[in-house]
């Protein structure tokens, strides 16, 4: 069995079996929010109250209500989860996310920087599947693209009957304009973002530093149909 480097809340690190990152209480993870995982259970070591997973149900509680109805999610960039907290924090959403729409498709997973190691988790999981970029991006589904740049985000926007769940492109937007102007601008996310509908996830003060970090600037956006905007004009 696969032994994890695991990232505590205090920043330390322990080397353990997953076998051995039990709660003693580890049953009502699964019970409260779907979250069967046992190698993630050592980020929860010091979370007795279990604000970690209140906070990330909370939020994909939140998200679920507003993505619509997908058969399919695909999760783009979520990073090295087996050393990342937030990434682990990502991953954990995004499973949330799954069991609440219903979706019985594995997730799709796309990122060049996923070790040997993330490979073979995601491979050895009935609810992840490994894809190439060119698989990442399927017509209908949500995608998942946390904290990825821009361009991404962009990419993501245009795939026919999407809705993305990445961060807000038109607070960058915004930020580019007023730090550099309008003209250093790239004009295809410049025409992107106003073609968006844009709701922002909240995250609140209360909710572990790890978890705000992870979600922090996310926003479930779709791109809107030209009907759409001939409506707001």
């Amino acid at each position: 069995m696969e032994c994890w480097t695991v990232v505590g809340s205090n920043g330390k690190h322990s080397n353990q079996d997953a076998s051995q990152r039990k709660q003693k209480d580890s049953g009502s993870y699964s019970e409260d929010y779907g979250f069967p995982w046992a190698e993630f259970e050592g980020i929860l070591a010091s979370d007795p109250d279990h604000q970690y997973m209140k906070a990330l149900s909370s939020i994909s509680r939140f998200i679920s209500k507003r993505v619509g109805s997908h058969n399919t999610i695909s999760c783009l960039g979520v990073g090295r989860f087996a050393t990342s907290i937030e990434s682990r924090a990502q991953l954990a959403l995004v499973m949330l996310l799954r069991t609440r729409l219903g979706i019985t498709e594995p997730i799709r997973m796309y990122d060049p920087a996923f070790t040997v190691n993330e490979a073979q988790f995601i491979a050895q999981r009935t609810e992840l599947t490994l894809v190439s970029e060119e698989d990442a991006y399927p017509p209908s589904a949500l995608l998942f693209c946390p904290h990825t740049p821009p361009v991404v985000n962009a990419r993501a926007s245009m795939v026919p009957g999407a809705t993305v769940l990445c961060n807000d492109l038109t607070v960058y937007v915004d930020r580019q304009v007023s730090e550099e102007g309008k003209a250093k601008l790239r004009p295809c996310l410049d025409a992107l973002a106003r073609r968006m509908s844009v709701v922002a996830v909240e995250t609140v003060k209360s909710m572990p530093e790890s978890v705000r970090r992870a979600v922090g600037g996310l926003a479930v956006q779709r791109f809107r149909q030209d009907g759409d905007l001939e409506a707001e004009d």
